[in-house]
């Protein structure tokens, strides 16, 4: 048996697991500010990205990822 040695996550690696993070913290947010507008949170996935879905006041399913992180890629870049 070859005995595996734990090694720290590279810069690179470091950078993804960050940008991950930020991500999740991101989505983590705008989900609080949807359900604060009286948004429902559902015991479904969205089929694209996993993100777990809210349901609006007129039963309209809402990915926060796919319709707000996503599709606002060009918001950060104003330029």
């Amino acid at each position: 048996d070859i005995d595996f040695e734990w090694e720290p996550p590279t810069e690179a690696e470091m950078k993804v697991i960050q940008a991950r993070r930020e991500r999740q913290d991101k989505i983590s947010k705008l989900m609080g500010d949807y359900l604060l507008k009286g948004y429902r949170m559902l015991g479904e996935c969205c089929d694209v990205c996993g993100t777990i879905l809210l349901q609006d006041k007129q039963q309209k399913n809402y990915c926060v990822s796919c319709q707000e992180l996503d599709s606002d890629v060009d918001k950060d870049n104003p330029g």
